[in-house]
């Protein structure tokens, strides 16, 4: 059966525990489920893509090079676990300036950074992503805004929220989730159920 179904999903609080700008791979918590949610999607052959926002490489406290690094490193150990990430898409960039080590280059109002889609039309081009069978699984408002957004443009795209967002995060936007879960494991297991349903 061919692949065309992607779960796209958020790395910080999603995959790993949430440290706010993360640049210290010690630091890097994988939850317990994170590999038996990705396996299941990945039986139900679809690509699993982490899309992920990394502001502190425009901030100035970490280089891109950490960042990739943090990134292998996770999708290493979840290998290991036999789970498979197909791809890792981050965005460097944070529109905000006034950090006093902040880098210029990347201080911009980029197509990349979620809530906008930029990301997850890379990973579509590249791996000719059904869109409209996918899903963003996030536990941010800033996810469920991406996955709103990419429902308008390919309507049947639908976003899973996990876990519980923070007071700050709340106040950030309004979209409102699809479905609900408690975590990436009961995410995957509501994409299972649903397509069991048809």
């Amino acid at each position: 059966m061919m692949r065309n179904r992607a779960a796209f999903l958020d790395r910080d609080g999603v995959i790993i525990r949430d440290v706010p700008d993360l640049c210290d791979a010690r630091k890097v918590e994988i939850f317990g489920f994170s590999a038996k949610g990705i396996k299941m999607l990945n039986k139900m052959k679809m690509y699993v893509i982490i899309v992920t926002n990394q502001p502190q490489i425009a901030k100035g406290f970490c280089t891109e090079e950490v960042v990739k690094g943090i990134n292998r490193m996770i999708v290493e150990e979840l290998k290991s676990q036999g789970a498979v990430v197909d791809a890792v898409y981050y965005c460097p960039h944070h529109p905000e300036k006034g950090f006093p080590g902040e880098i210029p280059k990347y201080k911009i109002d980029c197509n990349c950074r979620k809530p906008k889609i930029g990301m997850l039309e890379q990973a579509k081009e590249r791996f000719g992503i059904d869109m409209p069978a996918s899903f963003m699984i996030g536990n941010t408002s800033r996810d469920i805004q991406t996955g709103e957004n990419a429902a308008k443009k390919y309507p049947g795209f639908r976003s899973i929220q996990v876990g519980d967002p923070s007071t700050e995060d709340k106040r950030a936007f309004q979209a409102k989730p699809d479905f609900v879960a408690g975590n990436l494991l009961e995410a995957a297991e509501m994409i299972k159920s649903m397509k069991a349903s048809k």
